[in-house]
């Protein structure tokens, strides 16, 4: 039995195709397509659930991100984002 642990997300890309897993302190890991770790995670996993729509284009997801972070982050100040793109721009 550990005492603490952390989750983890790892994103890459197979053949320009994402893919984004989550791991557990457990060592569990599974494959998703949104999900959010620490402080209301739960929540914020729903509300992933419910605005997330399959073939979302780059700027849509970068908003979805945004609309998640604002449901905990308080002001735009205290957020930073990073884009991962699997194109050689």
């Amino acid at each position: 039995m550990r005492p603490f642990g952390i989750s983890v997300f790892l994103c890459g890309f197979d053949e320009g195709k994402p893919h984004f897993y989550k791991t557990e302190p457990s060592g569990a890991y599974a494959e998703w397509k949104a999900n959010a770790i620490g402080k209301k995670s739960k929540e914020l996993t729903e509300f992933l659930e419910k605005k997330y729509e399959e073939g979302m284009n780059q700027d849509a997801a970068i908003r979805l991100a945004i609309a998640t972070l604002s449901e905990v982050v308080e002001g735009a100040q205290n957020m930073e984002i990073c884009v991962i793109s699997g194109k050689n721009e």
